[in-house]
């Protein structure tokens, strides 16, 4: 089991998720989180926050609750087709985040 104090930041991970089957959604974000895991970060996983049955208000809200509390905002390559990810592109802006993306499987952005 992973301990959170032993990561130093945290990463929001932006993509898209309605209008995909859930399992693959969920695999493209766990995917993100092993890379981000592996660089010593500590990855916020949407799909981690929020529950499959939830209405998409409810998602963003707990969503950008999250992206508050995080350094970084990670999105995945998907993010553009995404409602709520643009959401949350305009809020990291807004919040000066960093933004990173993965490129051959590396974080690009730190």
């Amino acid at each position: 089991m992973r301990t959170e104090s032993k990561y130093s930041e945290r990463v929001f991970i932006s993509g898209k998720v309605s209008g995909l089957v859930y399992q693959d959604a969920c695999r493209l974000f766990y995917d993100a989180s092993a890379v981000v895991l592996a660089q010593a970060l500590w990855p916020v996983v949407p799909v981690d926050l929020c529950r499959a049955h939830w209405g998409w208000y409810k998602c963003m809200a707990v969503c950008l609750w999250h992206l508050l509390c995080c350094k970084y905002i990670l999105q995945l390559d998907n993010w553009t087709g995404s409602r709520g990810a643009k959401w949350e592109y305009r809020a990291a802006k807004l919040l000066r985040k960093k933004f990173l993306k993965i490129e051959n499987g590396k974080i690009v952005g730190l």
